[in-house]
């Protein structure tokens, strides 16, 4: 009984402290009696947990820069600068590496691509490490660098560090245990969908409503879900494989096995198999004179006045808003936030988008539905997955 009383005493400290830390965090400038107030510890308590995260570093003591006169109050603020976390995110072509504070501000950014064409699991393995290893240059390793978070396409088992399915990337069971090894921090893996809608929630940029859905186009099409504020992953973790819904009974058959996926028609493979298909038509588009078609090559064509390219992504906005439609009906959300890599794609995308979500069911009862835009969409993703590794390292222990 005795042990169990020391256990339950310790988990108490433990829950204790970080209940303080995120309220310091989450208030940017905060006085103790405020801090005491909203989480109901005594001065006392409080005192003695406050001393200990700044002898530690973890919190500061500054001065309020507005007083109503008199000695100006001491406030309490968090140190973002105690710590770094380095934000993954895994591209067709290459890899993203960024170096973030603990309030996921991202204070450096490298990318590097993928050696050959065909590579292996060891091949990404090293890639991982030469990344990791370059971008925290500068940082006292044993000291400050105190997580890793990765963000990618596909099914994931974070417990396991597995992704186990990414059809994009062409992974199946593919394993981040030995990147953890390698650096001893924690890991953190997310769909870089979730990783997109969580830094939507964490950069204050994102959209004013709650409840929303992130959507991200590249190389594939998926969803985060956000709920009251917090990420919907789902059962297995799966929630918001929005690329996965048909909207084409018989169609183009997907690599999932079905037929008529959304991503079959809204995703970089869809532009670049309509352009390859126009010039099999032997329609007359300035496509003909590229060396390979690529969905930048058509882009450019499309900015250059060519008309095939133009209908290639009015037909690419139109299928994704069908699909967003359907998501819009089943969830019912305040928000949507379309995240895209080129922002010129907008400019074809978004008319024909636009005009298909407008029909929703909810529209008929004039329910306002907010629409963003985040043409920075890596750098979104970068910050969602630093900022999902931070508020791993500060989660209530019960929650862990």
């Amino acid at each position: 009984m005795n042990r169990l009383r020391s256990v339950n005493q310790e988990l108490m400290r433990e829950f204790n402290r970080i209940l303080v830390i995120q309220h310091i965090r989450s208030a940017k400038m905060i006085s103790r009696s405020d801090i005491s107030k909203q989480t109901g510890l005594s001065m006392s308590s409080l005192t003695t947990i406050i001393s200990n995260l700044i002898d530690e570093g973890l919190v500061k003591e500054v001065c309020e820069s507005t007083s109503r006169g008199g000695r100006r109050p001491i406030m309490l603020q968090f140190n973002g600068d105690y710590g770094y976390v380095v934000g993954i995110k895994i591209e067709v072509e290459g890899i993203y590496f960024a170096l973030s504070n603990l309030e996921a501000e991202v204070e450096k950014k490298i990318f590097m691509k993928y050696p050959t064409s065909s590579f292996s699991n060891e091949q990404i393995n090293q890639l991982l490490v030469n990344g990791i290893t370059e971008v925290i240059k500068g940082c006292k390793v044993d000291e400050e660098f105190v997580g890793i978070g990765i963000a990618t396409s596909g099914l994931i088992d974070q417990k396991n560090l597995l992704v186990l399915g990414s059809p994009i990337v062409g992974w199946t069971n593919y394993s981040f245990q030995g990147i953890a090894e390698r650096f001893n921090v924690p890991i953190h893996v997310e769909n870089d969908a979730n990783a997109f809608s969580f830094g939507n929630i964490w950069d204050f940029k994102g959209p004013k409503s709650r409840n929303f859905i992130g959507v991200l186009i590249g190389a594939g099409v998926g969803a985060g879900i956000v709920l009251d504020g917090r990420l919907y992953r789902g059962e297995a973790g799966g929630a918001g494989e929005i690329g996965h819904i048909v909207i084409q009974n018989g169609g183009t058959t997907c690599y999932c096995g079905q037929r008529g996926c959304l991503e079959m028609y809204a995703s970089y493979a869809f532009i670049v198999g309509e352009g390859k298909r126009m010039l099999a038509m032997h329609r007359q588009t300035t496509l003909s004179e590229l060396s390979s078609i690529t969905p930048e090559g058509i882009w450019q064509a499309a900015k250059d006045g060519d008309s095939c390219s133009q209908e290639i992504l009015f037909k690419l906005g139109e299928n994704l808003g069908v699909g967003i439609r359907n998501v819009i009906n089943l969830m019912n959300p305040g928000a949507i936030v379309l995240g895209i890599e080129n922002s010129g794609l907008g400019e074809y995308l978004l008319p024909r988008l636009k005009t298909e979500i407008s029909s929703h069911f909810f529209a008929q009862y004039k329910q306002e539905l907010e629409f963003q835009v985040r043409s920075n969409c890596v750098d979104v993703v970068l910050t969602g997955i630093c900022a999902a590794v931070v508020s791993d390292l500060f989660r209530i222990p019960i929650y862990r």
